[in-house]
């Protein structure tokens, strides 16, 4: 990914695009998703057959407010992004913009150090007692109870204008 006055340069393919399974997900964090810096989606929930399986990630027309997410977070995304908040608005959003594989979906225990103890893991998940969540910390919620899906495998595909929705949901990309 690079920024042109601020932009995510989006990928152009000749790919065909499939029906596949799709998650909507706030700006910036999709943009961190595209980018290779994000790789732990934290949910409160996580769905039984999603392990294992190709998914799209949807950037959302909501930008995350000031009040959605803390200083360190912010300040860590800043960074990453090397885009100031007051410019958020300015990424890609309302559209596809990658597909990831998820590896596993693991319900943490404990987080210590930069790891993450897991308890249950979902059918086709990987196996794992713990992840290694590094600096991603600065990029969810990562605390006792919380699901993390693991992303892999990111691939780029022409951006694909579509509504958001909640949950799983099918779009072609």
């Amino acid at each position: 990914m690079t920024h042109s006055s601020g932009q995510l340069q989006l990928f152009q393919s000749t790919a065909p695009s499939e029906s596949r399974p799709a998650i909507t997900i706030w700006r910036p964090f999709s943009a961190l998703i595209y980018a290779g810096k994000k790789t732990f989606e934290c949910r409160s929930w996580a769905p039984r057959n999603l392990a294992g399986v190709r998914l799209g990630i949807h950037a959302a027309a909501r930008v995350a407010s000031k009040s959605d997410v803390t200083a360190r977070e912010r300040e860590a995304i800043e960074l990453a992004l090397e885009l100031p908040q007051a410019r958020w608005g300015e990424l890609p959003g309302g559209g596809i913009l990658c597909t990831v594989v998820v590896s596993g979906l693991y319900r943490i225990t404990e987080v210590r150090a930069g790891w993450a103890l897991v308890g249950d893991v979902r059918p086709n998940s990987r196996p794992a007692r713990r992840l290694w969540i590094g600096e991603e910390q600065l990029f969810g919620t990562f605390e006792p109870g919380v699901w993390i899906w693991h992303f892999q495998d990111r691939r780029q595909v022409n951006f694909t204008p579509y509504s958001g929705r909640q949950g799983i949901w099918t779009a072609q990309c």
